[in-house]
C-alpha cells in the first residue's frame, strides 16, 4: 500500500467518512463496498493462520448461566461452510451435540 491511499484510508474530513470504515462503506449512496459479517468466514479463524496456529491452544471454561451471543447460533448453523468441525466442547451447559438447548438465552 503505497503512502498516499494509506495516508486516505485514516484522514478524517469533517464529514466522518474520512476514517477506514468511512472508506470501506462509502457514504451514503457513494462508492464502497457492502459489509456482510460471515460467522463461517475464514477471517474468524484466527487459529488456523501465523502466528497463532503454532501456539499452543485450549479451550475457555465457559460456566453455565451465561447467554450466548447471536454469532454463535449463526456459526452452528452453517456449521456445513466450514473446513474443519465445529463442536465446541467448553459449551456442555448450553448445547446438546450442535444444537442449542432450549432456553439458552441468545444475545443480538
Amino acid at each position: 500500500m503505497d503512502a498516499d491511499v494509506f495516508n486516505g484510508l485514516f484522514s478524517m474530513d469533517v464529514s466522518g467518512n474520512g476514517t477506514l470504515l468511512g472508506q470501506l462503506t462509502g457514504p451514503g449512496d457513494g462508492p464502497g463496498v457492502a459489509l456482510k459479517p460471515d460467522a463461517c468466514g475464514q477471517s474468524h479463524m484466527p487459529w488456523a493462520k501465523p502466528a497463532w496456529n503454532i501456539l499452543t491452544r485450549s479451550s475457555r471454561v465457559i460456566k453455565a448461566g451465561l447467554s450466548l451471543d447471536r454469532s454463535v447460533v449463526d456459526r452452528l448453523a452453517g456449521v456445513a461452510k466450514l473446513p474443519e468441525p465445529h463442536q465446541p466442547a467448553n459449551l456442555p451447559d448450553y448445547l446438546d451435540g450442535i444444537q442449542i438447548r432450549s432456553g439458552v438465552p441468545i444475545v443480538d
